[in-house]
């Protein structure tokens, strides 16, 4: 039985507090550039290591500069679970 998929709203919420939590800052947009709003190469790498061990996928620091609002990451996130739990790559989702 494979498990439903979490919701656009759902996925969004927990990228939004990934982003909270990893740049330690709440007044973010789902449109504000990664780097814009102060991300740091350690704190992208540390924001894949969160939704990747969330969503069980795997994500590239590249990943976070190429799909780089919260709004992005989630619409990507919730399309690649949508189309197949079994990929565990979600990093080439942007080219």
């Amino acid at each position: 039985m494979t498990t439903p998929v979490p919701s656009l709203g759902s996925i969004q919420e927990e990228v939004r507090a990934f982003w909270a939590q990893v740049l330690n800052h709440e007044s973010l947009t789902n449109d504000d550039p990664f780097t814009l709003v102060g991300g740091t190469p350690t704190q992208g790498s540390r924001l894949a290591s969160l939704i990747a061990a969330r969503y069980k996928v795997m994500i590239y620091q590249t990943w976070i500069l190429k799909v780089p609002t919260i709004s992005q990451q989630s619409a990507a996130i919730f399309e690649f679970l949508k189309a197949s739990r079994g990929k565990k790559e979600v990093a080439q989702t942007a080219n």
